[in-house]
């Protein structure tokens, strides 16, 4: 039980869990760092790193690495878009909103490229957000943001406030929706593995994250609400 526990497989958040331990852990460090170049190195290294740790265990198909959670413990394998997102956001820097939408759409294709490669022999892996395609989307995604910044400021402050604070409680309880969306879809005849389905599991799961994490603030009693919605 403790190694399942210490593993993140013991309850269904437990890889979550582990997960806001390490950026508990890893955000201090990022922010005593005040030379830009050595956070774009240390963003480069760690990319590398956990790249080469994904792909080594998929190809080799080293057990347990190669499957969920095993496969995501590592921080090096999430890591760069958060360190991205952190260094970004201490800075006052704005990307092109055009080359980030370009990147955008060309590393999303190239990820249901490379999903596509790897299907007949890693069907697990090419659905996979750990694979470097699926990497750099999120890198884009971040970018694209980053250059909306102002804009978002500007039209949602509130909401996007309130939606920051709320994203600790989204973030443990997103496998619920996830499950349910998945059934759903089935249901109405979606196929599995498409990009319907995957839009609609996504959304739906937003969605009822989002208003989940609404009646948690009006029903959760206070003494408990830093425990619950963080």
């Amino acid at each position: 039980m403790m190694e399942r526990l210490f593993f993140g497989t013991g309850i269904g958040i437990g890889y979550f869990v582990i997960v806001l331990v390490q950026m508990t852990f890893l955000t201090p460090l990022i922010d005593r760092v005040h030379k830009s170049y050595l956070h774009v190195l240390a963003m480069i290294t760690l990319t590398v790193l956990g790249i080469s740790f994904t792909y080594t265990m998929q190809l080799y198909e080293i057990e347990p690495f190669n499957t969920f959670p095993m496969s995501a413990l590592f921080f090096a394998v999430w890591y760069p878009f958060y360190h991205l997102g952190y260094f970004a956001g201490k800075r006052d820097w704005n990307p092109s909103s055009k080359a980030a939408l370009g990147l955008a759409i060309i590393t999303l294709a190239l990820s249901f490229a490379e999903a596509f490669f790897w299907k007949g022999t890693l069907p697990a892996f090419a659905a996979s957000q750990t694979k470097a395609t699926s990497l750099a989307f999120s890198l884009s995604i971040t970018l694209l943001i980053l250059a909306n910044r102002d804009v978002a400021e500007r039209r949602s402050v509130a909401f996007l406030a309130w939606l920051g604070r709320a994203s600790y409680f989204v973030y443990l309880f997103h496998l619920i929706p996830v499950s349910l969306s998945k059934t759903i879809a089935h249901k109405v005849g979606l196929p599995k593995f498409t990009l319907s389905e995957m839009l609609f599991v996504a959304m739906a799961t937003i969605l009822i994250s989002i208003l989940a994490a609404f009646t948690a603030q009006k029903t959760v009693p206070s003494f408990a609400k830093r425990w619950v919605l963080g």
